[in-house]
């Protein structure tokens, strides 16, 4: 029985992957894994080199949104709004294309396994996050020059 829950709780923390969710054999390195490898490098993503994660990862997938954060602050310093409200529309569109279509059932998951309530704390954190994300980059779009 112990072997058998240790086994469920890795199960529940290792699936992290964009692929794992949105593929019809949930295997990584799926379909995910390509498009936001070729997002990562037309927009200057690079992870770090100790990185050995797939780049469907959650935790990579957040720090791309940071990356265009950065990107799209930068450019309003500027005063290149233009620029950076496309910048805010590519967040948006990476929110509902590679992050909601998914994240909520990872996050249940985490939450129906027997893992730590670390974990599933962590799990009601990244689903506010992506939500609360989304509705900041929809309010600073209607502010600013299509």
């Amino acid at each position: 029985l112990h072997l058998c829950d240790r086994r469920q709780r890795q199960m529940c923390i290792r699936d992290r992957f964009e692929s794992v969710y949105t593929s019809p054999t949930r295997l990584v390195m799926q379909d995910a894994y390509e498009a936001v490898r070729q997002l990562y490098h037309k927009y200057g993503f690079v992870k770090s080199e100790d990185c050995d994660l797939h780049e469907d990862h959650i935790a990579l997938e957040i720090q791309f949104l940071a990356h265009l954060s950065g990107r799209a602050a930068k450019l309003f310093e500027e005063g290149k709004e233009a620029e950076a409200s496309d910048v805010l529309r590519l967040q948006k569109t990476f929110i509902e294309t590679h992050i909601e279509n998914w994240v909520s059932r990872f996050c249940d998951d985490i939450r129906a396994c027997p893992v730590s309530p670390f974990y599933k704390g962590w799990s009601y954190i990244l689903e506010g996050f992506v939500f609360t994300l989304k509705g900041a980059i929809e309010d600073m779009l209607q502010e600013c020059p299509s």
